[in-house]
Formats: structure tokens, sequence, C-alpha cells
């Protein structure tokens, strides 16, 4: 409720990304993107814990809601999963932790 008041505040066309900061499961995930397809967002941030390209791979392939990750993902060779599994719409890699 709480995201369909943000949206109908901002409007149907003004970019609204939301991070979860790993607050859902994969099962919680799932549900919450079918919920939320009708609200047009951006992206939704890093719903589930990282280091599990698989359940992220299962999300991204059900969900019109683009899923973004990597704030917490610093190597190359943690990235690689995600990429070969298509387990994200977006990568979000932070500079910061990666080394600059």
């Amino acid at each position: 409720k709480i995201l369909e008041a943000i949206r109908e505040e901002l409007g149907p066309d003004f970019p609204l990304g939301v991070d979860f900061h790993w607050a859902l499961n994969t099962r919680e995930a799932m549900r919450f993107v079918q919920m939320v397809e009708h609200l047009n967002l951006w992206f939704l941030e890093d719903p589930m814990p990282p280091g599990n390209a698989d359940a992220f791979a299962r999300l991204t392939a059900v969900s019109k809601v683009p899923i973004a990750t990597g704030e917490n993902l610093f190597t190359r060779q943690t990235f690689r999963p995600y990429i070969e599994k298509q387990a994200c719409d977006i990568i979000q890699p932070d500079t910061q932790k990666c080394g600059g």
C-alpha cells in the first residue's frame, strides 16, 4: 500500500526504484514482484541476500519488474554467475567496495 501511495503521488512515469536490502527470501520475492508489477517500477534492488545466483535467476525469469543487484559482489568471479545465468536485469557494482 505504501508503494501504491508513492506511485500515485509521483505519477505513472516517474522513475521509481525500490531497494529491499535483502529483506525477502526467494518465495516472498516471487510473491512481491507479482503484487507490484502494475506499479511500473523502474527496478527492485537486492530483494534477497546476495550469493545465490540461482535464486536471483528464478526471480528474474518470472518478474516483470527489472531486478538489480551487485553492491555486495566484489570481484569478477562473484559477478560471473549472475551474468552467465542472467540472474538480474541490472548490475549495480559499488565501485568503492570493488577497489575504486
